[in-house]
């Protein structure tokens, strides 16, 4: 860089240029004033060159430059377009070809952390459980941070390397980074814009950081704020003290307080307040409410309603909704509540029902009062299309996706959570033998249904276990029952003596005691904010091991014997056991997947265009999945 000579200064009043001090400003040895006009400098300066022309929709080209505008303490890379800021860009730095037009003020008022550190009050509303957000938290540690309160040294600890990331951004100059575009926009105060971001017609931004290839758009005002990379926030969203994730998309007016949305939610037309929304919960719908829960892989339906306050000691009540909950329509919960996962919730409940142990089950109302069907939903062939259309609607475009996200619908922590409902539903019936209806938690079960379930729940774990063990080891050329007499560790004599032997951090499946260790290395002050993540990340890397692990424990629980005395027999009949039950279960879900082109599917379509618009049941892309998912 170097100072302005007497000719450009020249040049530079001669194009309506002025500065309060013209030695305050230096410029790219190859900085050419020809592309400046109409700027007032003042404070510490620094100009790049112009050589770019930009090419915008509809085929209108903008040379490089800096027109009409007030620049304060601004250091402005090469090839970026400055025009029209109404009144002044104050304490930024703006990296190459940036593009920013037609704005009303954009500056740093003395020091921020651009939304670092900003305490959101997740699922507990009066803050107990805040999590003081940053750029890279991921679903996980979010995760650790709102639901283990009880880990007092960890959250202390963690807490601290947060304050300690959040004063490393702490600064007095904001960015806009390369190639990011700011067009139309209100006011941008304390704001830090990454690479390729774009920020459209925005009203007001204001403490907060914008990540790469982020989209803000039209109508928006946000507070105290993250937004990841790949997000997209528009339509008159209204944002405060708020997270939202990598791809996560808010819009139709959407209005959010104090709540974090990880990966790939879609949030739209409702609101939330105190929201942990996991990765993709999904909220489409103008009369809806999120409140002051836990809600993961959730779809809400319209008119989907909760209630946190009872009026006697304030909002402090809270709920859980585990992964892949639905919520009906005019669906209405009265917190605190735990729903399992893969639940499907139907109707008013109010008596606070707690079915946490009974994945895959409904909870409909009837006259009033709450009942369980449980293990009713693995028969839904929609459960399969969810946990296949999630994956296919990943929108995140990085290179390392901060959230970890463990795709399937059968992994040792759902297979665990069932196998300790059969444990219940045995003891349960044993007790109310000669009961219509069985009490539990403030929901009803029929005993029918009970029996049921019960049937379903061990079709499920053996399907589990020819698709773990049968499936993946067949190919292998060892004798199989010496293969899986290598998985014989001491680790395993307790797993499936702890009901919490896996758990599901937010989208991370992961073993329980590999979670402890990460939280031991945090309390003894052996972690920084990136050793924490890469911890994560090998936990989610390991899984299939560490699942195949579990697995045997598994089988050794049913067969009452270690797997290095394992026989032939044993194996033969448990491969037995595993194909009849995976071979129902498959049955059932062709069998819910057929009624979509039955004759009450057929109603409203003319006659004879059913096929050309829903297809045939036998070519379905999605029926062919469900058979080659299945042994011959």
């Amino acid at each position: 860089m170097r100072p302005l000579t007497p000719q450009e200064i020249e040049m530079l009043l001669a194009r309506g240029c002025t500065a309060e001090n013209w030695q305050n400003i230096a410029v790219d040895d190859e900085f050419l004033p020809d592309f400046l006009q109409n700027v007032h400098f003042s404070g510490e300066i620094s100009l790049g060159k112009h050589e770019k022309i930009f090419t915008l929709r509809g085929g209108i080209t903008k040379h490089s430059g800096i027109y009409n505008c007030h620049l304060h303490n601004v250091a402005v890379g090469n090839d970026i377009y400055i025009n029209g800021i109404h009144n002044y860009i104050s304490n930024y730095i703006i990296e190459n070809e940036a593009f920013v037009e037609n704005c009303n003020s954009i500056f740093v008022d003395g020091k921020s952390a651009f939304g670092n550190g900003v305490p959101v009050a997740v699922i507990n509303e009066n803050g107990a459980r805040a999590i003081p957000v940053f750029e890279k938290l991921s679903a996980a540690l979010a995760y650790m941070l709102a639901l283990y309160r009880c880990k007092t040294k960890f959250i202390a600890a963690t807490e601290r390397l947060i304050a300690d990331f959040t004063e490393q951004q702490r600064s007095e100059k904001g960015k806009i980074g390369r190639n990011a575009k700011i067009v139309n926009c209100g006011n941008i105060i304390n704001v830090k814009i990454d690479e390729n971001a774009e920020l459209q017609s925005v009203i007001k931004l204001e403490n907060g950081s914008i990540g790469s290839s982020c989209f803000v758009g039209e109508g928006v005002q946000a507070k105290d704020f993250i937004f990841c990379s790949d997000a997209k926030i528009s339509g008159a969203a209204n944002i405060e003290r708020c997270f939202v994730g990598e791809a996560t998309q808010i819009d139709k007016g959407f209005s959010a307080v104090n709540c974090a949305f990880f990966a790939n939610c879609q949030m739209f037309n409702g609101e939330a307040v105190s929201v942990f929304a996991a990765p993709y919960t999904v909220s489409h719908h103008k009369s809806t409410l999120l409140i002051a829960g836990y809600f993961a892989f959730l779809n809400a339906g319209s008119a989907a309603n909760q209630s946190n306050h009872m009026y006697k000691s304030g909002a402090v009540h809270q709920g859980v909704m585990e992964r892949g909950t639905k919520l009906s329509s005019n669906s209405y919960i009265a917190f605190p509540a735990h729903a399992a996962p893969f639940t499907t919730i139907l109707g008013t409940h109010k008596a606070h029902f707690d079915t946490a142990d009974f994945p895959f089950s409904y909870i409909v109302e009837n006259q009033g009062e709450s009942y369980l069907i449980p293990a009713i939903a693995l028969h839904s062939s929609g459960i399969v299309r969810d946990t296949q259309k999630w994956k296919k609607r990943d929108l995140r475009k990085t290179a390392e996706n901060i959230d970890l996200i463990n795709f399937e619908l059968l992994n040792p922590f759902t297979i665990g959570k069932i196998y300790k409902a059969i444990g219940i539903l045995k003891k349960l019936l044993h007790e109310n033998k000669n009961a219509k209806i069985i009490y539990f938690h403030n929901v009803k079960i029929k005993k029918t249904a009970a029996e049921k379930a019960l049937e379903i729940y061990w079709n499920v774990i053996y399907y589990f276990i020819e698709n773990q063990i049968f499936k993946v080891q067949k190919n292998m050329s060892a004798n199989l029952v010496e293969r899986l007499s290598h998985y014989t560790t001491q680790e395993n004599d307790d797993l499936l003596d702890q009901p919490a032997a896996w758990l599901d951090l937010a989208g991370l499946i992961a073993p329980k005691v590999e979670i402890e260790k990460v939280i031991e290395d945090v309390e003894n002050g052996n972690c920084t904010l990136q050793n924490i993540q890469n911890q994560l990340v090998s936990i989610f890397n390991n899984y299939k091991t560490n699942s195949m692990k579990w697995t045997v424990s598994l089988v050794e629980k049913l067969l009452n014997k270690k797997a290095n005395d394992f026989t032939k027999d044993d194996i033969e009949n448990l491969q037995a056991k595993s194909s009849v039950g995976s071979r129902s279960l498959h049955n059932a879900w062709i069998a819910d997947a057929e009624k979509e082109f039955n004759s009450d599917a057929k109603i409203g379509y003319f006659s004879g265009d059913f096929e050309q618009v829903r297809g045939a049941f036998k070519k379905e892309d999605f029926i062919n999945q469900l058979n080659n998912n299945i042994l011959s």
